[in-house]
């Protein structure tokens, strides 16, 4: 029985490999893949998320010392004694919002009386369009939401039941979004 993808070589006996063989190794690389794929988005994401949370944690800091001297928060990041690239560029919204490759950070801060008590900070998955992460500073405490992706609108935080994304769940959020950092 003569195989269709062999070639005879002097003194090596069937020297190529069958169909059948082929496919199996396409076979096992194709699952391989399956497999490594959902694992390299969710490290992929979690190095992209170092970004966010160093913005954050920059930003806790800063309006933390303003806190301190002026008894409130503030919206206009350029009261900060804070250097973080891109802050202070007006990309359409203002000063108080900007993009970096991977997020569009967009600030906020309400008011109760004459004081700002709550400063909180979205950034958007710009790339993936799959997540949303906020910090939410209320009063010096810190907490950090991972919820569905929000380019123009504030999300709710924390997560309604059922409606966190996967990727959240994946990066180590809990049920109602809140990341355990």
């Amino acid at each position: 029985m003569n195989k269709t993808y062999q070639k005879s070589f002097p003194g090596i006996k069937n020297a190529g490999f069958t169909l059948i063989e082929l496919l199996v190794v396409v076979l096992i690389i194709a699952i391989l893949a399956a497999v490594a794929l959902p694992q390299y988005e969710v490290a992929v994401e979690k190095s992209r998320i170092t970004e966010a949370l160093a913005a954050f944690n920059a930003l806790e800091k800063a309006e933390k010392l303003f806190d301190l001297s002026n008894n409130r928060y503030t919206r206009k990041l350029d009261e900060l004694d804070i250097d973080i690239p891109g802050i202070g560029r007006d990309i359409g919204y203002g000063k108080n919002n900007w993009r970096t490759s991977n997020y569009y950070f967009w600030t906020e801060s309400e008011s109760f009386g004459v004081t700002n008590r709550i400063f909180r900070i979205r950034a958007s998955a710009e790339k993936t369009k799959k997540y949303t992460l906020v910090m939410d500073l209320n009063k010096g405490e810190k907490k950090i939401y991972c919820t569905g992706y929000a380019s123009s609108t504030w999300p709710t935080i924390p997560v309604p039941e059922g409606q966190l994304p996967d990727i959240c769940r994946k990066l180590g959020a809990a049920s109602d979004g809140l990341m355990k950092m």
